[in-house]
C-alpha cells in the first residue's frame, strides 16, 4: 500500500510512513507481557463457514506499516491519551460507570484498534478502505456500525477474532469481497466486538444472540445513557468465539 490505510493520502516526504502497534503501547504497560495469542479469520459464504487458524502474534509487538506520521501523531495519539484514563480501568478489570460521551469515545477506540488489527494481514482484510476513511474523518462509529463492550476471562492472554460474511448466492472466499464483517478482539480483561456493514441498504442491525445479552453491552450506537462494566458475565475462549461465528447465515439481500 502506498496511501496511509486511514486518510488514504499518499507517502511522501511530507507524510512519513509511520509503524502502528496492534495494541498500544500505553496498554502493555498495565500488563504482563504473556507472550502471543492466536490470530483467527472466520469466513462464511452459501458454501459454508470456514475457520482459519492465522498463526500466533503478540499485539504489543507487531506493527502496521500502512499509517502516515500525521494521523499517528495526530488523531490516532489524540484518541490514545483519550481513552488511556477510561480503558485503563477494564483492561486492569476495575468496575466503572460509562456514561453516554464516553461510550461514543470507547466504541470510536474499538473501531480504530479493530482496524489496525485487521491490517495486519492485508491478503484477507474483511474491513474495507472505505470504513477506515470515514473514521479518520468523523471519528466515531458510523451508523452503519455497532459496537459492544465485555470483560474477557479466557485463557489467551490477548485475541483477536474476525468473521466476514457475504450476501445470499456469493460463493467468493476472499473476505475483502463480503458484506459485512465482526470482529471480536480483547485486551487484559476488557473485550470489544465490531460489526460493521458496507453494501447492504437500508443499513442492517446485527442482532447478536440471546446468550450474550449478560456478557456483552452495546456502546454504539448507545443505546443507555449510563452503562455498568463489566457485565454481569464474562467471556471466555469459547463464547468469544461463538460471538464472532454469531455473524451467522450469509446476509440476505433483502
Amino acid at each position: 500500500m502506498d496511501a496511509c490505510a486511514f486518510c488514504q493520502q499518499p507517502f511522501g516526504s511530507d507524510r512519513i510512513r509511520t509503524g502502528e502497534h496492534a495494541a498500544p503501547n500505553w496498554c502493555r504497560l498495565l500488563l504482563p507481557d504473556r507472550g502471543k495469542a492466536e490470530h483467527i479469520l472466520i469466513v462464511e459464504t452459501d458454501r459454508g463457514l470456514t475457520v482459519e487458524r492465522r498463526g500466533l502474534r503478540n499485539p504489543f509487538t507487531t506493527v502496521v506499516e500502512e499509517v502516515c506520521e500525521p494521523c499517528n501523531n495526530g488523531w490516532m495519539k489524540e484518541l490514545e491519551d483519550s481513552c488511556e484514563g477510561l480503558l485503563g480501568h477494564f483492561i486492569q478489570g476495575h468496575e466503572r460507570h460509562i456514561r453516554y460521551w464516553r461510550q461514543v469515545l470507547a466504541a470510536t477506540w474499538a473501531a480504530k484498534t479493530a482496524f489496525v488489527w485487521d491490517l495486519i494481514s492485508p491478503e484477507d482484510r474483511a474491513i474495507p478502505d472505505k470504513d477506515l476513511k470515514i473514521l479518520h474523518r468523523a471519528l466515531r462509529p458510523t451508523a452503519q456500525q455497532q459496537v459492544w463492550i465485555g470483560r474477557y476471562a479466557g485463557d489467551d492472554p490477548h485475541t483477536f477474532r474476525r468473521a466476514a460474511a457475504h450476501v445470499v448466492g456469493a460463493t467468493d472466499p476472499d473476505p475483502r469481497n463480503a458484506h459485512a464483517y465482526l470482529v471480536a478482539l480483547s485486551v487484559g480483561q476488557l473485550a470489544l466486538v465490531v460489526f460493521g456493514q458496507h453494501v447492504v441498504r437500508p443499513p442492517y442491525s446485527h442482532p447478536l444472540p440471546e446468550r450474550f445479552a449478560l456478557q456483552l453491552v452495546q456502546i454504539s450506537p448507545p443505546i443507555h445513557e449510563i452503562v455498568a462494566w463489566p457485565p454481569p458475565n464474562a467471556l471466555d475462549d469459547e463464547t468469544l468465539e461463538a460471538c464472532v461465528r454469531s455473524l451467522g447465515a450469509p446476509i440476505s439481500k433483502t
